[in-house]
């Protein structure tokens, strides 16, 4: 107790400020991290082949991850600039919050990153993008066209040297003698490391900015307060 007495007003207020500015630059790294999840996740809605044959919800859902986490850093940003206990309070709750689906997205992508989960051994995903790549052929034949020129590949569940239902009318890539489930696979577990990468490494720094979110709500707002605490603590 005697030597917490002997802190200085000085030294008190640098402990203070040192937590301050390592919060300040793990939010900084929160918000460019939901920047990054939002933006990217923004690119695969407008061009991506798989969101195009599995649907855009789960490109939607990671953008709405990125904005909630681009949301959660800028609060703590916000906090650490005006030192308000109360938005320290808002941040660490917002940020359990949103550590869930990051933290779900983190583990269903690198299932997808490491073939884990395999698009053509997968019985219900291979059913579900042989049905989008169906509607798609019946609806937007040139869509389909289109992601078989790119992927040097024709038709889903078997290449379009035979018409059939999973085949465009009049398109030059029906040619191709190889379906196209494992370019599209390939494609996925590309954008799955990407996707991966950010939500696993911004998931540990929003931890991290949860814990200094509780050292900045055990710190007392002064001097005095925080030596009584400290003498309470040791007593």
């Amino acid at each position: 107790p005697g030597r917490i007495s002997e802190m200085s007003d000085l030294g008190f207020k640098s402990l203070k400020f040192s937590i301050r500015c390592l919060w300040l630059i793990i939010n900084t790294a929160v918000l460019v991290g939901g920047l990054a999840l939002t933006s990217y996740s923004g690119q695969i809605l407008q061009n991506s082949h798989v969101a195009q044959v599995f649907g855009r919800d789960w490109s939607i859902l990671s953008c709405v991850v990125g904005v909630a986490l681009m949301c959660v850093g800028a609060i703590g940003f916000l906090m650490a600039c005006t030192g308000a206990r109360c938005i320290i309070w808002l941040y660490t709750t917002l940020a359990q919050v949103v550590l869930v689906p990051l933290i779900l997205s983190a583990v269903v992508f690198l299932l997808f990153a490491t073939r884990f989960v395999s698009l053509t051994d997968t019985a219900w995903l291979f059913t579900k993008g042989k049905a989008g790549w169906m509607i798609l052929a019946a609806n937007n034949p040139d869509i389909i066209c289109r992601i078989q020129s790119a992927m040097h590949c024709s038709g889903y569940s078997r290449p379009c040297t035979r018409e059939g239902p999973e085949c465009p009318e009049n398109c030059s890539a029906n040619t191709y003698t190889a379906a196209c489930p494992l370019s599209v696979e390939e494609e996925l577990v590309q954008i799955s490391r990407v996707l991966g990468a950010i939500t696993v490494v911004f998931s540990a720094i929003l931890v991290t900015g949860c814990v200094f979110g509780w050292l900045l709500l055990r710190v007392p707002k002064s001097r005095t307060k925080f030596i009584r605490v400290r003498e309470e603590d040791l007593a």
